[in-house]
């Protein structure tokens, strides 16, 4: 009788320990369950942020392209005017086809967001008024009119309308940089709490 009373001791003793090992076990996959998502949120916040970084470095580029071809145009068409040579005109055909190309590149990198949007399309007439003023200058040339092409020179609108072009481009570059450098900031915040969750877990 007394020996029956010992066993079911430990018997029952035996099944606490069970329970009590059953329920650490849980705990312990539940902790490194939840160490094995904060991981995972961490390297998808930093794939994010380096996502944005390369977004930011390809607009700066074609704004920059856009930049250089703008400046090609009017280099190519005051060499023009200046010697009456064909060839002058070179740089100016390249940066027709490279602004437009740059443009569209520019056009669809910042689909993203509104605010560029509205920007771009700015930037956009800006860009056509430009192509027709310097057409306006370079025509009378082609045609024996040197004084008119000089006069339409004279009158500023190329100059005017290429500081307006490099303006709005500043505007599009110092916004892209204030988003990467929100997005930036919000990935570091999100990065450091998932950090704080796993020193927590271990």
């Amino acid at each position: 009788m007394w020996l029956a009373k010992q066993i079911a001791r430990r018997s029952e003793r035996s099944d606490w320990r069970s329970y009590f090992l059953i329920a650490c076990v849980a705990l312990l996959a539940v902790l490194l369950a939840g160490a094995s998502v904060s991981a995972t949120r961490s390297a998808h916040e930093r794939g994010v942020a380096e996502q944005w970084q390369i977004h930011t470095l390809e607009v700066l580029l074609e704004t920059d392209r856009l930049r250089a071809a703008s400046l090609a145009k009017l280099r190519g068409e005051r060499g023009f005017l200046l010697t009456d040579d064909e060839a002058f005109l070179e740089p100016y055909h390249e940066g027709l086809e490279a602004g437009e190309d740059s443009f569209a590149k520019l056009t669809a990198l910042t689909a993203d967001n509104r605010e560029q949007q509205q920007r771009v399309a700015a930037l956009k007439s800006e860009l056509q008024a430009f192509d027709a003023i310097m057409a306006r200058m370079i025509e009378p040339q082609r045609s024996g009119r040197h004084a008119e092409a000089i006069a339409a020179v004279r009158e500023g609108g190329g100059k005017h309308t290429i500081d307006r072009i490099l303006a709005q481009l500043d505007i599009v570059e110092s916004t892209e940089r204030g988003l990467l450098a929100g997005r930036t900031e919000q990935a570091l915040l999100l990065a450091g709490a998932n950090e704080r969750y796993q020193y927590a877990l271990t």
